[in-house]
């Protein structure tokens, strides 16, 4: 196993691991989960958690690139733990933080039920200026709010 990504929230840690599995028809392949090593007080409610999934496997910042007027897909793993009111499903709101002029998203927004992979498309105008740019794509559920680091290259 391999630690990806960890992080404290609310007394609870959380952990991304990674490891190798061998399938016959197309040899090694990566998968990553979260999971909750311990707590210290109560665990909250429906915490959203969220990570991106890569050809490398997940990855804590994903660097991506394209031409002015492209796009790119995007796959994102979105969880709510602890949701305890079965098979309902709960709507995550994705948006650009940081992101420049004619970078946005399509769709921006994710039906969620437990835990979910999410397609996205990250789409640049032909106005983008050329170069390389830093930002987060940020989910939001309630007043919870996690960030996802992006390097985009527009060349």
């Amino acid at each position: 196993y391999q630690v990806l990504r960890y992080e404290v929230v609310n007394n609870v840690l959380f952990v991304w691991l990674k490891r190798a599995r061998y399938s016959s028809l197309d040899g090694y392949r990566t998968s990553a989960w979260i999971t909750v090593i311990g707590k210290n007080g109560g665990t909250p409610s429906k915490r959203l958690i969220a990570g991106w999934r890569s050809p490398l496997g997940n990855t804590h910042r994903l660097s991506v690139s394209t031409s002015p007027g492209g796009s790119v897909p995007l796959e994102i793993y979105i969880a709510l733990m602890n949701k305890t009111d079965g098979g309902t499903s709960e709507t995550v709101e994705l948006s650009l933080s940081g992101a420049p002029s004619g970078v946005t998203l399509s769709p921006s927004s994710a039906l969620v039920v437990g835990q979910t992979l999410f397609y996205t498309d990250l789409q640049v105008s032909g106005s983008t200026a050329p170069g390389t740019y830093n930002f987060n794509v940020r989910l939001t559920y309630g007043s919870q709010v996690w960030d996802l680091p992006l390097q985009l290259t527009v060349a």
